[in-house]
């Protein structure tokens, strides 16, 4: 259960070496596709990431490929990103989050909902 949401900035670097979701599938295959569409050039909403924490610790729930993109120089990394910070209580709840984010149907009515209010 999330019991809460905020959002901090923080140094990309720093970003770059949170642990990814355990349901994080290959991201080189997705680096590659990424590079020829929608990371093929920069933009100020790469900026923006997603994590779980519980505890002290940190997992990605968006921005997996950004952050091996960033890492390997295959995208300008900015100097710091904007990360919204879900504050969970199991690793479940790490899991089930990601999929709020991976999921374009999902992603698509947000995006939908947002331009219709």
């Amino acid at each position: 259960m999330v019991d809460t949401m905020y959002v901090i900035p923080m140094a990309t670097d720093k970003f770059i070496d949170i642990v990814d979701n355990p349901r994080q599938r290959n991201t080189l295959t997705h680096a590659r596709k990424a590079a020829r569409r929608h990371l093929k050039n920069d933009s100020p909403s790469q900026r923006i990431v997603a994590v779980a924490k519980m505890g002290g610790a940190y997992w990605k729930l968006d921005g997996h490929t950004r952050a091996y993109m960033w890492k390997t120089g295959k995208l300008t990394k900015p100097e710091n990103v904007s990360v919204i910070v879900y504050e969970v209580d199991s690793i479940e709840d790490v899991k089930e989050l990601y999929t709020h984010y991976d999921n374009h149907l999902i992603l698509w009515a947000g995006c939908w909902s947002l331009l219709t209010v």
